[in-house]
């Protein structure tokens, strides 16, 4: 059985005494959304996760040192407007699978 890619088990409610947890909360009264905030070491699970799942990679970046490293267009473009572009704009490798990278090696890509 595959494991999840998201643990929904411990979501934190919005505290609306916080500085964010109070705009939140104003937002969700506004849309009639509940708000679910989670902290950082979830988000980072939750994306480290996504990334080691190679199943669901829909672009795979090809580095400076010839290695492969795949990846999800969605989440490298929201990091990086240069990215950005590259996926969603007007530009060749937004119809690629295979990104070359040819000026960035490994270790600085995944930084």
């Amino acid at each position: 059985m595959a494991t999840p890619l998201m643990d929904l088990s411990s979501p934190k409610v919005a505290d609306a005494s916080s500085e964010r947890g109070s705009e939140e909360m104003s937002k969700s009264v506004a849309t009639n959304k509940i708000v679910v905030l989670h902290d950082s070491d979830w988000c980072a699970k939750t994306f480290g996760d996504l990334l080691e799942d190679t199943s669901s990679h829909d672009v795979t970046f090809k580095t400076s040192d010839g290695s492969s490293v795949g990846g999800h267009r969605l989440i490298v473009a929201a990091g990086s407007p240069v990215f950005h572009a590259m996926l969603y704009g007007n530009m060749k490798e937004s119809n690629e699978k295979e990104i070359e990278l040819p000026f960035v090696d490994t270790e600085t890509f995944k930084a």
